[in-house]
């Protein structure tokens, strides 16, 4: 299976997960960046994570990331754009 296709396997397969179970995904970085709610999981065999937020009939994915990236760099800028009436 060529690799991007394999990455959107993986992709489609951590969304119906977390769609399925959203409290099961690690709140690490809520704590760290004082974000409550958002939580992230892996891919399965990509260094990959997705970042997301549980909403009470949504679920708000806000990135997918390497996960070698500066994270809080990036959700500390992906924050201060979301606007108002999102949060």
């Amino acid at each position: 299976m060529p690799v991007a296709l394999g990455f959107i396997e993986a992709l489609e397969q951590a969304y119906t997960h977390i769609g399925r179970h959203p409290a099961t995904g690690s709140p690490r970085y809520a704590h760290e960046l004082n974000l409550p709610g958002i939580h992230f999981r892996r891919l399965a065999r990509y260094p990959h994570l997705v970042f997301y937020i549980e909403r009470n009939d949504h679920i708000d994915v806000w990135r997918v990331l390497h996960g070698r990236r500066d994270i809080p760099a990036w959700l500390q800028e992906s924050d201060e754009n979301e606007s108002p009436d999102r949060k």
